[in-house]
């Protein structure tokens, strides 16, 4: 498997394990502002600031040199880039708030999934004699991203709500009761065994304590 992809290095570098933290920072950072009272930490003046900017920056330009440990320098690139789009977001009538909420800005956020998976054709080790050089790699990615975009995902995104939403079947829901009384009943089955097994007695503890001792 090594060998088809090149060596261990290509293998590596997909594994979610390995890039799960990119996902995280944005999803925690979205977690947090939406949440009334931990949005309150990330509104303070210390994250609103310049200085918070830069030092974000600066967390994101450390990680990318492999500092200050190599193992935790890329997770420290993804935590700066969450610091400094809150840092937008908490002044959106800034010099980079008003870029990143700016139309091509904005745009291209629509597109950034469709871009995400185009470019890998056209930019990622592309073998296209043409289409595979810069500038026309990113030229051809943002043409194939929007055709996607507007030609797949919107009209999907239109015919994924004319589809009326469907609970659970009855039967459905009968075989995960029955599941969850199963695995209730497996558990006080085996610990009763394991009562039985240890000599514990299954009386209960006042009535235990009422019994007279055994004298030999």
């Amino acid at each position: 498997m090594f060998k088809l992809a090149g060596g261990a290095m290509y293998v590596n570098s997909w594994r979610f394990d390995l890039r799960y933290d990119a996902l995280m920072a944005g999803c925690c950072l979205a977690l947090i502002l939406n949440d009334p009272g931990l949005s309150r930490l990330l509104s303070n003046k210390l994250f609103k600031s310049v200085l918070g900017a830069l030092l974000a920056l600066a967390a994101v330009g450390f990680g990318m040199v492999g500092l200050p440990v190599a193992v935790f320098s890329q997770s420290l690139s993804f935590v700066g880039v969450a610091v400094f789009i809150n840092f937008a977001i908490q002044r959106p009538n800034g010099f980079v708030g008003g870029l990143l909420n700016g139309k091509p800005i904005i745009w291209i956020g629509q597109l950034s999934y469709s871009l995400y998976l185009w470019q890998q054709i056209f930019c990622w080790h592309s073998k296209l004699p043409w289409l595979g050089q810069f500038p026309q790699n990113i030229i051809a990615s943002v043409v194939a991203a929007a055709l996607s975009y507007y030609l797949l995902e919107i009209p999907l995104a239109e015919f994924r709500k004319t589809i009326p939403y469907l609970p659970n079947p009855r039967f459905l829901m009968r075989v995960i009761r029955s599941s969850r009384n199963l695995v209730q009943d497996e558990g006080l089955v085996r610990s009763n065994n394991s009562a039985h097994s240890d000599g514990i007695s299954e009386k209960p503890m006042h009535v235990i304590a009422a019994e007279p001792a055994y004298r030999g």
